[in-house]
């Protein structure tokens, strides 16, 4: 296979263009401006470690979730956002997910580097003339796992709360 050969006009050669190049609406800058200092270059750079997997089944002793102090922060967090509410039916579920999101959150905080996962479930409702009747099932090992659950209630004479936290370790 031969080779190409090379242009009969030299680089320098090429006359300018009579008319200026005309600016499209769009453009950032001058394509020289685009050459190698790209978005793409800086992503590149900020790419995301993988670690690798320690097999663990199991929290360490020393990171595992405390069911005593896990239990004093729902009830802080209950007593703290729903001592001054009365109940309203329009605002009780953003209230339950509100008051979900905040014990979520607190746990988080209480716990910054664990790898529990928290889930929260908070049932709002009015004192007056109802009852109300929670299951929940699962199937662990807590001994080996790690996963543990808190259940706290709040109740005055305006309104009522129960939650349930559950701290799931997840590797």
């Amino acid at each position: 296979m031969e080779s190409r050969n090379p242009s009969i006009i030299p680089k320098d050669a090429h006359r300018p263009s009579m008319f200026p190049r005309r600016v499209s609406k769009w453009s950032i800058g001058s394509r020289k401006s685009l050459g190698r200092s790209s978005l793409f270059g800086i992503y590149r750079v900020m790419k995301s470690v993988k670690y690798e997997n320690t097999y663990r089944t199991g929290p360490k002793r020393t990171d595992r979730i405390s069911e005593e102090k896990l239990k004093e922060i729902v009830n802080e967090t209950m007593v703290a956002v729903l001592e001054s509410e009365v109940y309203n039916p329009q605002r009780a579920q953003t209230l339950s997910v509100n008051l979900s999101n905040q014990l979520r959150k607190y746990v988080h905080e209480a716990y910054p580097k664990s790898r529990y996962k928290i889930i929260a479930q908070v049932t709002v409702g009015s004192p007056e003339g109802c009852s109300i009747i929670m299951t929940s099932r699962a199937l662990w090992n807590p001994k080996e796992c790690g996963d543990t659950f808190v259940e706290a209630t709040f109740s005055n004479t305006k309104i009522f709360a129960v939650a349930l936290v559950f701290c799931l370790y997840y590797e």
